[in-house]
């Protein structure tokens, strides 16, 4: 059959047959999953608590990789020395990323010797490669926790209703 493109550019006589699927390289992007969460979680325990920040991605290929951005507001805050707290990333419910020191968090906040009360706001952001080596539905979310909670120690994120954002990134292996 011949192929015929008429006056309205309409084309004719074509078949798809024989065209492949476009190529994939290592380091392509493949698919790209956002979320927001801004509801305050105020934490006033010792245990690790959850943000409510959480997304999930289903990898193409066991193989490939998945790239997690994360940016979260946080507060932290007591009424004496000290204000830290921690905020961890997990797959499913498999811990990855872990605070520095996670006995005694101190990767976010600060000390001050000598104030009656202390407030530290911030936002923690991390960039992440994972293998989750899987082909089924991965979720990944973070959880947070004060440093004390004697003297009214507290942990918040989205705080004052900031946005929390989560990005996941399936990268080609």
């Amino acid at each position: 059959m011949a192929i015929t493109i008429d006056g309205t550019g309409s084309i004719s006589g074509l078949s798809a047959t024989g065209i492949s699927a476009q190529p994939v390289f290592p380091g392509n992007i493949l698919q790209v999953v956002n979320a927001t969460y801004s509801t305050l979680v105020s934490v006033t325990t010792a245990s690790y608590t959850d943000t409510g920040l959480t997304a999930s991605i289903t990898p193409s290929s066991a193989s490939n990789k998945i790239l997690i951005l994360i940016n979260q507001p946080y507060e932290a805050s007591r009424a004496s020395d000290n204000a830290y707290g921690g905020i961890r990333l997990l797959r499913d419910s498999t811990v990855i990323n872990t605070p520095v020191g996670d006995s005694i968090p101190y990767e976010l906040g600060i000390g001050v010797v000598g104030v009656t009360t202390i407030y530290v706001y911030g936002r923690y952001s991390i960039h992440m490669l994972d293998s989750p080596a899987t082909t089924s539905s991965v979720t990944y979310k973070t959880q947070c926790r004060p440093y004390s909670t004697a003297n009214s120690g507290r942990f918040d994120v989205q705080n004052d209703s900031k946005t929390s954002y989560i990005t996941l990134l399936e990268v080609a292996a």
